[in-house]
């Protein structure tokens, strides 16, 4: 059964197509990083879909609520980020300072408070010019850490501008072209950063690829039937998009890797983002993107993410070596712990707040009739 698309202008309705999308990230990111070895850098094409996921939606979600409410409500919009992201990290952190402490492992504390502070991304490209390593399992939370910086200003500055779609757009183009102006002066004035976490892991430099996300959200609200919209949206940008993510991998030139490469990165997962969610013409791709078992690891790819980055450190300090055996034990100890985290703690969560804001909503309604 083929599920309908959604309405191409912003709407809080549910987006076809999506959890297929965080599936396919999330399943590169884990395959990269348990079975590729030294390829492992083919992770980083999950997590640029992801940033364009995120991009796109919260920009819509915040679009939705401004034609619906006459205004974004800021406070809500970070209380619901902190209910989405913060129980997981919490239970994360305390089994893995537990789990240290058991095996005699030190837990640093500023390791600690990097991961709630949301500065993973500056703590690990320290540790790497400083010649040295994190202890504790928190290096694939530097992502996080860039998505709440660009979070801290995005949903402010269209609250600010009423959230016009035209302004939104004119924020996502400077988004977008600022970074790579960034990239490239940090590569002249400091080449020792090439081919660093300091320029693969800060905010700063990484800001444009969540920013083709929110180029979508205001191109699909400012010119919904356009030919810009249609074009990123058809078929053959699913192909381009794909070409580009390849020809980045591909080119190996110093210079275009610590600067071009991201930006033709994130355009790539824009053009698979788009026609995924809006074609009318990619009905096999999106029976896929739909099918339960994408719609399933969809809906747990941030409990995914967040434990399979402790998966290794769990084996390794039980006595194991890595092999292609242990790689399969790594997913199967991923996905167990992800399925306890989002059924015994998103889920919950998620419940609540849900019924939190239905009650809040039914209080505010009584007080108008009243």
């Amino acid at each position: 059964m083929i599920e309908p698309l959604p309405p191409v202008s912003a709407t809080k309705g549910h987006i076809q197509g999506l959890n297929g999308l965080r599936c396919l990230s999330i399943l590169i990111v884990i395959i990269g990083h348990f079975f590729l070895g030294e390829y492992s850098g083919i992770s980083s094409l999950g997590v640029y879909i992801f940033f364009v996921i995120s991009g796109f939606l919260i920009t819509r979600l915040l679009l939705a609520e401004a034609k619906e409410t006459g205004d974004v409500r800021i406070g809500a919009f970070y209380w619901r980020r902190l209910l989405r992201l913060f129980p997981v990290l919490i239970v994360y952190m305390i089994v893995v300072v537990l789990f240290a402490r058991m095996h005699s492992i030190p837990s640093p504390l500023i390791e600690i408070a990097s991961v709630f502070l949301y500065f993973v991304n500056y703590l690990k490209s320290y540790y790497e010019l400083a010649g040295t390593q994190h202890v504790l399992p928190i290096g694939v939370l530097w992502s996080l850490s860039v998505e709440e910086h660009f979070y801290l200003i995005a949903p402010l500055f269209i609250a600010f501008v009423r959230a016009s779609p035209g302004k939104v757009l004119a924020f996502a183009i400077v988004m977008i072209v600022a970074p790579l102006l960034i990239r490239i002066g940090y590569v002249i004035q400091w080449p020792e950063w090439s081919n660093t976490n300091r320029i693969y892991m800060a905010s700063e430099t990484r800001f444009d690829s969540i920013a083709y996300g929110v180029f979508l959200a205001a191109i699909c609200e400012l010119s919904p039937e356009g030919r810009l919209r249609k074009a990123i949206s058809s078929p053959q940008a699913l192909i381009a998009g794909v070409a580009l993510l390849v020809l980045s991998t591909v080119i190996r030139d110093d210079f275009f890797r610590d600067t071009l490469r991201y930006s033709l990165r994130g355009i790539g997962a824009l053009l698979i983002v788009a026609p995924i969610v809006f074609s009318p013409r990619l009905g096999l791709l999106q029976n896929i993107a739909n099918s339960p078992p994408a719609e399933w690891i969809g809906k747990l790819s941030y409990s995914l993410y967040i434990w399979h980055g402790a998966a290794w450190f769990f084996l390794s300090n039980t006595g194991m070596t890595k092999t292609v055996l242990t790689s399969f034990a790594e997913l199967g100890v991923t996905f167990v712990l992800a399925v306890a985290s989002y059924y015994l703690v998103e889920m919950p969560v998620l419940k609540w707040r849900n019924k939190a804001s239905t009650r809040r909503k039914g209080v505010v309604t009584s007080s108008v009739a009243a």
